[in-house]
């Protein structure tokens, strides 16, 4: 049974919502798969017919079709990859990368629900009573990066299905911040602002592509002996690109082909803004837009979650997502909430981030996106 496909599915979904953003807007920039996609797959196993059969299509392919079995088997995998006894802070240069699942709900799952949930995804149950104890629960999970998630929880509110991640690493080589200065970018309005340019003149992993303009992979520092290589990718489309349509056209399958194939190390003088990015999205009109509407709808199927036979539907699927990168490393942390409710080419080695680019974190051995989006707005950059 492979499940390969359904790593590159994770990614490319995360790429194709941000599509569907219009980057002169200014906002929803940053998105996390990886946390959507706990999310959609705890719903799934409750979910039946064709209900079901839309998150399952969501995560397939045109030659693989994906079955709720795989999405648990990657689920369970991503989560013994990156076990908290050997990802949490430690003092030997290693980045620390936690996930956390929680479930708030007024009422009892069935016992094979509740049995995947907390054998498969470690997921802690709880009795739904107020907005105040998921969001304590939130700022632990993310270290205080993302404080709420949910506002209150009102009589219509059933259940809550929470996912958490929580990134922190430092850069495997440095930037010098003496070498940090005050430098022109041109942002996705077309205006420019002066902005905190970060540079290092060194051999990085770096490749130009016709379609792809310049690429260059950043890693982060880690312990060998137990986690597994994790790296931010920087790609900055070919001058003149419209990154609304250059989304359009990414590939992750292309993406990992140049990584694995074309890009090497070599001697090169890298440019990166520092920033920090907090932002909130409403997913549900994103995934309709995917194909995933019933599970939104009052004719959802979720009839395998609960004992009792009432009728729920997700109301609300919303992310928070904050991403901060300085000469040190990097900081992230993505927040994925469910809400259910009763149904009512260059010649030169210089890369210079002076325009809109993607940013992203990816793990090295299987190409999977943790963290995904576009830099393009003043408000982004830090100034200290």
């Amino acid at each position: 049974m492979s499940v390969v496909h359904i790593y590159d599915a994770i990614s490319n979904l995360g790429i194709s919502l941000l599509s569907n953003v219009d980057i002169q807007s200014l906002s929803n920039t940053f998105i996390s798969p990886v946390s959507l996609y706990f999310c959609l797959s705890i719903i799934g196993n409750g979910a039946r017919n064709e209900t079901q059969e839309e998150i399952l299509r969501l995560f397939g392919s045109e030659t693989s079709k994906t079955t709720i079995d795989m999405m648990n088997t990657i689920s369970e995998d991503i989560l013994n990859d990156f076990k908290a006894e050997d990802n949490e802070s430690s003092n030997d240069g290693a980045y620390e990368f936690l996930v956390a699942n929680s479930i708030w709900s007024r009422d009892s799952f069935t016992e094979e629900f509740e049995s995947t949930v907390v054998d498969v995804y470690n997921a802690s149950i709880h009795t739904l009573e107020s907005a105040s104890e998921i969001n304590e629960w939130v700022a632990e999970a993310t270290n205080n990066k993302i404080e709420t998630i949910i506002d209150e929880v009102d009589g219509m509110t059933h259940t809550i299905i929470v996912n958490a991640l929580y990134f922190n690493g430092q850069w495997k080589y440095q930037f010098d911040s003496s070498s940090t200065i005050q430098s022109d970018f041109k942002l996705g309005n077309g205006l420019t602002e002066k902005v905190n340019m970060m540079h290092q003149s060194s051999f990085l992993t770096y490749a130009t592509s016709g379609k792809y303009g310049q690429l260059i992979a950043l890693p982060y520092s880690y312990n060998s002996e137990k986690q597994r290589e994790l790296e931010a990718m920087v790609i900055l489309p070919p001058p003149n690109s419209n990154m609304n349509d250059f989304l359009g056209t990414i590939k992750i399958e292309e993406i990992n082909d140049i990584r694995n194939q074309f890009m090497y190390s070599q001697k090169i003088d890298f440019y990166l803004p520092k920033f920090s990015i907090e932002e909130e999205h409403n997913l549900v009109p994103m995934l309709v837009k995917k194909g995933l509407s019933l599970v939104f709808s009052p004719a959802a199927d979720l009839s395998n979650i609960f004992l009792k036979n009432d009728d729920y539907h997700v109301d609300e699927l919303i992310q928070k997502v904050f991403v901060q990168v300085d000469e040190k490393g990097t900081e992230a942390a993505a927040v994925t909430a469910v809400i259910m409710r009763y149904s009512a080419s260059i010649g030169l080695n210089e890369m210079r981030c002076d325009r809109p680019f993607i940013f992203l974190i990816r793990d090295f051995q299987n190409g999977l996106i943790l963290f995904f989006g576009i830099v393009s707005d003043k408000s982004h950059f830090t100034l200290a």
